[in-house]
C-alpha cells in the first residue's frame, strides 16, 4: 500500500517508489493499492498501467482528511483537535473503505505477503493478519516531528508541535509493532528504531540513484547557480529554503558572491508568496512539473545545496546530485544516512556562516569540485545502485514467504499504500 500513486516520479518517496517496484515486478506479482484524491491523478494511473502492464493497479478514492484548509473555522478545528490527547493525527486520516478491501484481499488465500509503506497508511495493516507484513519506513516520522517541534518559534507554535508530535510517535510505534518486519532507510534510523522497538526485526534497504541515467560528469566551470530539489507539500523542503534565502543568501552576498538558488520542486503560488520579489531565488518548479532531463541539465551547472534542518530517511536528491557529479553543500540532517564524508564526498556544514563558506569555496575551488565530485560518484557506484537495492528487498520478502511456508513465493501481491 502506498500514500499515492508512484507516478509522475516527481518526489523522493516517488522516485523510491518506482524504482523498487520496477525492479521486483520481474520476480513477484504484485498488486498496488493507494489513495486517490482528484479526479485528474486517474491519468497518472492511466500512464503507469502502460508502464507496469504486469502490475494490477487499484486506486481508492479517498476523503481528504478533515479541517484541512487555511479557513478561520479549519484552524479552531485543527487547534482542538491537537489539545485532545485521544486522537490521532487528522492527517493520518484511516479511508475505512480501502481499509476494508485490503482485509479482504489478504484473507483470499492469494496473496502471500502484505508491504506498506509510509507512516500515514501503518493502520492499514489487518488486525491478526493471515499473511507475513512488511513495513517501510521511508523516514521515523516522529524524530521528523522531533526536529520540527526544535524548530519551531513562538510560545503557541512550540506547545502545537511538540503535542503533535507526541500524538505522531504513540500512532507510529504502536502499528509497527504489528508488523511482522520494519524496513528503515539507514542504520541510524534502524538504531533509533530499535532503542524503542526492541524485539521487532528491523532491516535496511536504501535510498539509491539509477546510475545509468545520472551519469558522471566532471565539473568543468565555475558555477554561480545553487540548487535546491523539494516540493513545497513537504514541510522540511520549505523549511529548508525559508533558513537559506533567511540566513545563508545574505552572507553570501555580503561576501559579494553573485549568486542565484534555483529551487526544483512542485509549487504553487500561494505556497511561495512570502519569497515574492526575491531576484535572487527561482522557482524552476512553479505550477509545471521539471522532468529528469531539465534537472540533469541543471545538475551539470551547479552546486546542489541541502539546508535541511528537519525531516527523517535520507536523502535521494543528494545521491542523485553526487552521481551526477554534482558537488554538494548539506547540513549534517541533510546527509545524515549516507555514509557520506564531510571534506571527501561533500561540504557538511550547519551554521549559516560555515554553509555560506563552503558555497564559497566550491564556486572559487575547481580542484576541491573535481575532487568531492569523483569522491561523491564512486561512493554511490559502491552502495546505492537500484539494482543492489531491489536484490536487498526482495531477498527480506522471500526470507519472511519462506518463514510462514508460502507454497509460492513467486505468487505474491503487495498493496503499496
Amino acid at each position: 500500500m502506498g500514500a499515492f500513486c508512484p507516478y509522475p516520479i516527481d518526489s523522493g518517496g516517488r522516485r523510491r517508489l518506482f524504482a523498487i517496484f520496477d525492479g521486483l515486478r520481474n520476480f513477484f506479482e504484485i498488486t498496488l493499492i493507494f489513495p486517490v484524491f482528484e479526479d485528474n491523478e486517474i491519468e497518472n494511473v492511466f500512464a503507469l498501467q502502460k508502464i507496469w502492464p504486469n502490475i494490477l493497479i487499484v486506486p481508492f478514492y479517498g476523503i481528504k482528511a478533515p479541517y484541512e484548509g487555511n479557513s478561520m473555522g479549519a484552524k479552531i478545528m485543527r487547534f482542538f483537535h491537537v489539545l485532545n490527547p485521544h486522537t490521532p493525527p487528522w492527517f493520518l486520516k484511516k479511508q475505512y473503505g480501502m481499509a476494508a478491501l485490503i482485509k479482504a484481499m489478504t484473507e483470499t488465500g492469494e496473496y502471500g505477503l502484505i508491504h506498506v509503506e509510509f507512516t500515514q497508511m501503518l493502520s492499514y495493516l489487518p488486525k491478526n493478519c493471515v499473511i507475513p507484513s512488511v513495513a517501510v519506513e521511508q523516514d521515523v516520522s516522529f524524530i521528523a516531528w522531533e526536529r520540527r517541534f526544535k524548530t519551531a518559534k513562538g510560545l503557541k507554535n512550540k506547545l502545537t508541535e511538540f503535542l503533535l508530535m507526541q500524538k505522531v510517535k504513540r500512532f507510529e510505534l504502536k502499528h509497527l509493532k504489528e508488523f511482522d518486519c520494519i524496513v528503515t532507510v539507514s542504520d541510524v534510523d534502524r538504531e533509533r528504531l530499535q532503542k524503542v522497538l526492541a524485539a521487532k526485526k528491523i532491516e535496511v534497504v536504501p535510498n539509491g540513484v539509477d546510475l545509468n541515467y545520472f551519469k558522471f560528469e566532471a565539473p568543468r566551470e565555475i558555477s554561480r547557480f545553487l540548487l535546491y530539489n523539494g516540493g513545497f507539500d513537504h514541510f522540511p523542503n520549505q523549511d529548508a529554503v525559508r533558513f537559506f534565502v533567511s540566513e545563508i543568501l545574505p552572507i553570501l552576498k555580503n561576501l559579494g558572491l553573485n549568486t542565484k538558488l534555483k529551487i526544483i520542486g512542485k509549487v504553487s503560488g500561494e505556497q511561495i508568496s512570502e519569497f515574492n520579489g526575491l531576484q535572487d531565488v527561482l522557482f524552476e518548479g512553479l505550477n509545471r512539473f521539471v522532468g529528469d532531463e531539465e534537472y540533469l541539465s541543471m545538475l551539470r551547472q551547479s552546486i546542489f545545496v541541502a539546508p535541511l534542518r528537519i525531516g527523517g530517511g535520507t536523502r535521494l536528491k543528494i545521491l542523485e546530485a553526487l552521481s551526477a557529479g554534482c558537488p554538494v553543500v548539506s547540513t549534517t540532517i541533510g546527509a545524515e544516512g549516507l555514509d557520506a564524508v564531510n571534506e571527501e564526498h561533500l561540504l557538511i556544514a550547519d551554521k549559516p556562516e560555515d554553509f555560506a563558506k563552503a558555497c564559497q569555496r566550491l564556486m572559487v575551488d575547481q580542484d576541491l569540485r573535481i575532487r568531492l565530485a569523483q569522491n561523491g560518484r564512486r561512493l554511490v557506484e559502491e552502495k546505492f545502485g537500484w539494482q543492489r537495492i531491489v536484490a536487498k528487498q526482495k531477498k527480506i520478502y522471500e526470507e519472511l514467504m519462506t518463514n510462514g511456508e508460502v507454497e509460492n513465493p513467486k505468487k505474491i501481491r503487495m498493496s503499496n499504500n
